[in-house]
């Protein structure tokens, strides 16, 4: 059984908020999708398939029924008002305060239903200085701060390839609804969720928020100093290389303790070729950094012998690079193109792709033991439906007293590290479970080594990392490499009613730690493992860091300026995607259990859950076989759309226009004299003369004051 059957969603969110009813539906939740007599934007969202359908659509809109409502229309508002009396969630993305003043507003709807969730998906939340201002995907990215982080030092800053701010808080609000069903499992009482979309993207930076902080000062080659870039002996590693057929992305220094690291393969071919330079010859490659950071090579030398590694990397192909990462636990992912997704052998294995009313597409996010998810319903035709008979929630006679904590009384065993396993850990216990993190100062967390650290010095418990994603845990000392360890993790399982874990498919069970040896005398045990690519098929033991998962999901390729190779995204970027999908799926897990009395393994591959925030681009490929490139600044749902040089030192504003309207208030504001006439107001027609529209906004925005130009902007 599905872990949300019987779960009712009204879902009136337009595409800042698609995502959510989709995820909703696929965990099991009967989702009702209330549309205007125009149908939802969308449904009008590229890119398209031959019969000029929406492909954003044919993903985002699975599993939904479609009822058409006028809101306007006081009949389709009781309407509306008489299906929350027995919704259990209601999502929506209007604009602060509208909801309310047309009398379907959280107070109102909970006066009749006490036991409704309600969550609004707003830019900047429902109050604050910004709370009523305009906002698009692009400008949502530059106000939560990843934009200045990305793009090459000589040009200016760019987003992802593909826009990303609706789909993280799309994904972000279905966490927080189920969070708050398991809260309500205690109450018996919904509540209002105020969901910022620049807070989601905030979130998405990871240590960078903590510069600031730690420092005082933004994150190096990330403020006046951005076209200098960051400029150490670190600059000489290659982070992405050229292989025979494309890119991979590389951690030179990411192999475990112990084992031969990639920049000796590289020396021992050199030598095997006589290619090997003598004072190259006699060194431990395998400890590079350390020999680095105690000048024991100079930097002549770290030049040359990267250049072997990138001769190394250049002389294979991807696959053979894939293989020999795999059989040697090195750190290493392709810098996948969506026709090398569609083909990807361990996608496949998994059966991700299902096809759904002809038209193949990404299926399950997670694979769940007990509830798999069963994707069946395409998505639908607008107003299809008819208004369902939902029965009257039952209102609490007593309810509970309430303190708010969600996962009050869980017992968490924590034996992930780094970002994205620690991150779902961080949700349970932000929201009152006792989370236990197990952690061995024999290998310390790496995220407790990272930068930026407090005021600067590095210290096992300075790390701005290990503080972020450690919220609310505690900690134990638990080396799993001796037998004693092991023993002491098992207690930890066994007193648990959650495990996380994250090492590579296989460790768990070395260790005897793994479901299979865990549930027998503990059903109701609900365990997550996620790494990389997923506890099965062909790579499942591929080992490596967000930045080489993002590569695989196709992220770092889609990122950079079209006559250029990638910038890639900025930090490790499934890390910030694949928690939200988790965190999912593990309150839907908490929710079933508490009527099964049944646990379950939950199996989250952080870069196959990621790939929901291209799809449609990789639907592109499948039925149209149009791969994506590198957009630089360009946007298939807006134009002009990109950030401009404004007067001061790397000082840029982000300007986005996606719809008629908002192109008419720049042409109020901007020298654009020469596109005034009303053929312009066509996307279509602005795209044709791009170059020559976007030379006219550099000219007018680089003497601007960019704080200045940002108020005209936003008032126009």
């Amino acid at each position: 059984m599905a872990p949300l059957k019987g779960i009712r969603v009204l879902d009136l969110t337009n595409s800042r908020g698609e995502l959510a009813g989709r995820m909703l539906a696929d965990l099991g939740a009967e989702v009702l999708k209330i549309e205007p007599s125009e149908g939802v934007n969308s449904r009008r969202l590229g890119p398209f398939d031959a019969h000029d359908n929406s492909l954003f659509w044919a993903c985002f809109g699975v599993g939904k029924s479609s009822l058409q409502l006028d809101l306007n229309s006081s009949d389709d508002r009781n309407t509306l008002t008489l299906l929350a009396k027995g919704a259990d969630l209601l999502i929506e993305s209007f604009a602060p305060r509208y909801a309310s003043s047309i009398g379907i507003g959280y107070h109102r709807l909970s006066a009749i239903n006490p036991r409704l969730i309600y969550i609004a998906i707003t830019p900047f939340g429902q109050e604050g200085p910004k709370a009523n201002w305009p906002a698009t995907d692009l400008t949502l990215e530059a106000a939560g701060g990843r934009l200045a982080m990305q793009g090459d030092k000589d040009r200016p800053p760019i987003p992802v390839g593909f826009p990303q701010t609706y789909l993280q808080g799309g994904a972000q609000a279905t966490a927080d609804v189920l969070i708050a069903l398991n809260e309500r499992e205690k109450s018996g009482l919904g509540q209002f969720l105020d969901l910022s979309l620049q807070e989601v993207v905030w979130w998405t930076l990871m240590a960078a928020q903590g510069s600031p902080v730690c420092v005082g000062r933004n994150p190096p080659g990330c403020d006046d100093d951005r076209a200098m870039g960051v400029r150490s002996r670190a600059q000489y590693v290659p982070q992405v290389s050229e292989a025979k057929d494309g890119l991979v992305i590389v951690a030179v220094g990411g192999s475990p303790p112990g084992k031969k690291g990639m920049v000796t393969f590289a020396v021992d071919e050199a030598r095997d070729h006589g290619d090997l330079e003598e004072d190259l010859d006699g060194y431990d490659w395998n400890n590079w950094v350390p020999l680095l950071r105690q000048n024991e090579i100079s930097e002549d030398q770290l030049v040359r012998v990267m250049n072997h590694l990138r001769r190394y990397i250049k002389r294979r192909s991807k696959q053979e690079l894939i293989d020999w990462a795999l059989t040697n636990d090195l750190r290493l992912g392709p810098l996948n193109t969506t026709r090398d997704l569609i083909n990807d052998r361990q996608l496949n294995a998994r059966e991700f792709f299902i096809e759904l009313g002809g038209v193949k597409q990404p299926g399950p996010w997670v694979k769940m033991s007990g509830t798999p998810l069963t994707i069946t319903q395409p998505a639908p035709k607008q107003g299809q439906d008819t208004t369902p008979v939902w029965q009257e929630s039952s209102i609490p006679v007593a309810p509970l007293p309430r303190n708010g904590n969600a996962f009050e009384g869980l017992k968490v065993a924590d034996f992930s590290w780094v970002a994205a396993g620690p991150t779902i850990g961080k949700a349970l216990a932000d929201h009152g479970a006792t989370v236990v993190k197990l952690e061995s100062a024999t290998r310390l967390d790496l995220s407790r080594t990272l930068a930026p650290h407090l005021q600067g010095e590095p210290g096992v418990n300075r790390s701005y990392w290990a503080y972020l994603y450690a919220t609310s845990k505690l900690s134990m000392q638990c080396n799993l490499a001796t037998d004693a360890g092991r023993t002491l993790g098992r207690k930890m399982c066994d007193w648990a009613d959650v495990v996380i874990e994250s090492f590579s498919p296989g460790t768990m069970a070395k260790m005897g730690l793994d479901y299979d040896a865990l549930c027998g005398d503990h059903s109701d045990l609900v365990m997550l493992s996620t790494s990389m690519l997923g506890q099965t098929g062909p790579l499942r033991e591929y080992a490596g860091y967000g930045q080489q998962a993002s590569a695989f999901a196709g992220f770092q390729n889609i990122t950079g300026w079209p006559d250029r190779e990638p910038c890639g995204v900025y930090a490790p970027y499934t890390d910030v995607i694949a928690p939200k999908f988790g965190i999912s799926a593990l309150a839907a897990a908490l929710y079933e259990r508490n009527r099964s009395g049944k646990g379950q393994l939950i199996d989250l591959a952080q870069a196959e859950c990621s790939l929901y925030l291209l799809a449609p681009i990789i639907m592109d490929e499948i039925a149209n076989g149009v791969t994506a490139v590198r957009p630089g600044m360009d946007s298939i749902y807006a134009c002009p759309h990109g950030s401009y040089a404004t007067a001061g030192t790397e000082r840029y504003i982000a300007l986005s226009i996606e719809t008629a309207t908002q192109w008419r208030s720049l042409l109020r504001l901007a020298p654009l004299a020469a596109f005034a006439d009303e053929h312009f107001d066509d996307m279509a027609e602005r795209r044709a003369l791009l170059d020559e529209i976007n030379s006219a906004l550099v000219g007018w925005t680089s003497n601007q004051d960019p704080w200045r130009l940002e108020e005209a902007l936003v008032e126009a």
